[in-house]
């Protein structure tokens, strides 16, 4: 429920904050081989020395594509207008591609004083993208650059002020065999620059502001039937937060998200979230408005979907979504137990969706729209239990009640039910760290209706699905760490991937082995 991060991040945020170096010297080297023609080679070096640091990363990872076919028959129960069946004969397959990738980051750090300090990233990632069915020598080349400065004031001890600047630049070309030049096909640039105050201006009041803006500028071939246009937004931000502590048992924290788009104009976004604390027990309850704006594609495509025989078109007029969410938590703590329970109910308007068009010439395609109405429901079960020995163990239960409906059918594709728990065990043995980790999870079946190219609603289940991983870990004196991992434990398989596209295609058990050195620790720099 923070205004910091934009409206539409209801769901939550994973913050990321990599590696800097912390000692005048240090480097490391690992690598990762799987049975399953998979394969992980990095290394790092950095230097802290007195205010300056250095942190460089490089890995190379591979894996080749695969194919899975389906364990049965699909099963798809058509609704036509004066029938029902029932088709369970077609046996397909599901393509997982492979991936050739590296990657070369960079994060340095300098303080001027020690109230004003500056840091810079940069990275580099490029993906040449492994496909078993590539046509006339021709592969696809994903590249993503980044650069992020940024600089930090310390007005005093209370009072911080940063600015900070993102460039985000991600391309796809297509690479030719025969020496033909490559093709750039797609290329999504986008500028975030950010000005925020954070500070307390009383004992118990704690305000943060600020303002961004946010350019996009994309070329892509989906815009216009492959004639390469370019479409081009901006987005304005002014957002502010007060969090109050009133005392240590209650507070509350509230805020404003305010948009000003290039096309759709001022849109402000509100939150509140309020918190008590007794004993062991937390309760929690909030109230946030949700907002996002139509993609450049959402809102331009025109692109055939070769192989497939219909077309792909954005809608001009989609209006952006909105929703209101409204959450309940209890959590409590007492000892070696921690469990929480959490609800939450949201309702949205114009939620945009890919759905049915029918053409001039009566071909149907797929085109963006806005559904009237949709709404999403949850609870959240969790709960952790350290114990004497060394072991953790965790489990969450998480039920969604999704509704999107089209014509009296129900399209979600969000399985109701799933479950996730990890058995963790960490013991010092002599000079050794061992550890070992259980992790599973579970995810229901659910019923996924699609409208097909005769007007009739089909009905595909997708099954129930169990993953089960065990990871074995040591790291030994002198800096080397080795990692036995087996993931599908259970060999799990899906009885028809070719329809279900929410899980990864599984073609049995994998061993994955790693080894790591640390080369500062190894020669006791």
């Amino acid at each position: 429920m923070s205004a910091l991060y934009g409206a539409q991040a209801m769901g939550g945020v994973v913050n990321i904050i990599t590696k800097n170096a912390d000692r005048p010297f240090t480097a490391d080297l690992s690598a990762r081989v799987g049975s399953r023609d998979e394969m992980k080679y990095s290394a790092s070096v950095g230097t802290k020395l007195n205010r300056f640091s250095s942190y460089t990363t490089f890995s190379y990872r591979k894996s080749d594509p695969y194919e899975v076919e389906d364990q049965e028959g699909q099963v798809q129960e058509v609704h036509g207008r004066d029938s029902v069946w029932r088709d369970t004969s077609a046996r397909g397959s599901s393509v997982v591609l492979g991936y050739d990738v590296w990657s070369l980051n960079e994060r340095l750090g300098y303080s001027f004083t020690d109230a004003l300090k500056a840091e810079m990233s940069v990275g580099y990632y490029r993906n040449n993208l492994q496909n078993p069915y590539e046509l006339d020598g021709i592969q696809d080349r994903f590249s993503t650059l980044t650069i992020n400065p940024k600089l930090n004031y310390l007005l005093d001890e209370n009072h911080l002020l940063t600015f900070s600047y993102m460039l985000d630049n991600y391309v796809k070309k297509e690479v030719y065999s025969d020496g033909f030049p490559d093709r750039k096909t797609m290329q999504d640039l986008t500028n975030t620059a950010r000005l925020n105050y954070s500070g307390k201006l009383a004992e118990r009041h704690t305000l943060t502001a600020g303002v961004e803006v946010n350019t996009q500028k994309m070329h892509h071939y989906w815009f216009d039937d492959n004639s390469l246009l370019d479409y081009t937004q901006q987005n304005y931000v002014l957002y502010v937060q007060e969090e109050w502590k009133a005392n240590e048992a209650f507070s509350l924290v509230a805020g404003v998200r305010s948009d000003c788009h290039s096309h759709y104009g001022f849109h402000p976004s509100p939150n509140i979230s309020l918190m008590y604390r007794w004993a062991g027990l937390s309760l929690r309850g909030g109230y946030g408005m949700g907002f996002r704006l139509p993609t450049l594609k959402e809102l331009h495509s025109a692109y055939p979907m070769g192989g497939f025989g219909f077309m792909i078109y954005g809608n001009e007029d989609l209006k952006p979504e909105e929703s209101h969410q409204g959450t309940l938590s209890v959590e409590y703590t007492k000892g070696v137990f921690n469990g929480s329970v959490s609800g939450y109910y949201t309702k949205y308007r114009n939620e945009i969706y890919l759905g049915t068009y029918e053409e001039e010439d009566g071909t149907l395609a797929q085109k963006y729209y806005n559904h009237e109405s949709s709404r999403k429901t949850g609870v959240d079960v969790m709960g952790q239990v350290r114990l004497d020995g060394g072991f953790t163990l965790n489990a969450s239960y998480s039920y969604v009640n999704t509704h999107a409906d089209r014509e009296g059918y129900n399209t979600s594709v969000f399985r109701p039910h799933s479950l996730t728990f990890t058995a963790n065990y960490a013991r010092q043995v002599g000079k050794v760290r061992t550890s070992a980790a259980l992790n599973g999870r579970w995810l229901s079946k659910v019923d996924v209706w699609n409208k097909d190219d005769d007007g009739n609603y089909v009905l595909t289940p997708y099954y129930a699905y169990t993953s089960v991983d065990l990871n074995l870990g040591a790291r030994f004196p002198r800096g080397f760490r080795l990692a036995l991992g087996l993931n599908n434990l259970m060999n799990f398989k899906a009885k028809n991937a070719a329809t279900d596209s929410s899980v990864i295609p599984q073609r049995g058990i994998e061993v994955v082995g790693t080894l790591g050195i640390n080369l500062a620790d190894l020669l006791k720099l």
